[in-house]
């Protein structure tokens, strides 16, 4: 894994989930080029689901220590997401995943931000309803092949995970930051440099 580039320019990416979590790590190199300088996923082991939660906390502890991201922005769901087949469970679980991996990011001192995906896949793929063939795409766009999961079929959750890194990078300016709170809770955006525009911009 390479570590190169400052720390302003090292943004992590994480698509949460109770059984199966993306991470991609970003970092602008010489002349602005973006490079994947690492990626992987985090699965719980464990029979209870506290156990579980508390490997996916361990766990991705180990992934920020070793990579060293400055911040980490985590997808979160849309506001007005429907999804065939969601349960309450399943998003309590994705719920909680997210939590503990945002007390690991606490606990080693590292900013994380999380962002409605919709906000994101707006910004970077021209709708917020943007599918899996628009991710990949753009992921192809930034010069990246396409992961790939070891039974085959090109590998969604680290490839969410780079898109919300690389709008995390197409945030990031020289205030060093990605947004900043608003009294209300509300976030506000801070314009910085674009990450490179895909080849071909997907539809």
């Amino acid at each position: 894994m390479s570590l190169e580039g400052s720390p302003s320019q090292r943004l992590m990416g994480v698509d949460p989930s109770f059984n199966r979590t993306g991470w991609a790590l970003l970092v602008r190199a010489c002349r602005g080029k973006v490079v994947l300088a690492g990626f992987g996923i985090v699965v719980p082991r464990g029979n209870s689901r506290a156990q579980r939660l508390l490997s996916i906390q361990k766990a991705f502890q180990a992934v920020l220590a070793k990579c060293r991201p400055s911040r980490v922005v985590f997808e979160q769901p849309g506001k007005w997401m429907r999804r065939v087949g969601s349960s309450r469970w399943s998003v309590e679980a994705m719920a909680m995943a997210r939590g503990v991996m945002l007390a690991a990011c606490a606990e080693l001192g590292v900013e994380a931000v999380e962002v409605d995906f919709q906000v994101a896949r707006r910004a970077l793929l021209g709708s917020p309803n943007a599918g899996a063939d628009a991710v990949i795409g753009f992921v192809r766009g930034m010069g990246l092949k396409p992961l790939r999961r070891p039974r085959g079929g090109v590998d969604l959750d680290v490839a969410n995970a780079v898109l919300m890194a690389a709008y995390g990078l197409s945030l990031s300016g020289r205030t060093g930051g990605l947004a900043r709170e608003l009294p209300d809770g509300r976030w506000a955006k801070l314009r910085g440099p674009a990450i490179p525009e895909p080849a071909t911009r997907p539809t």
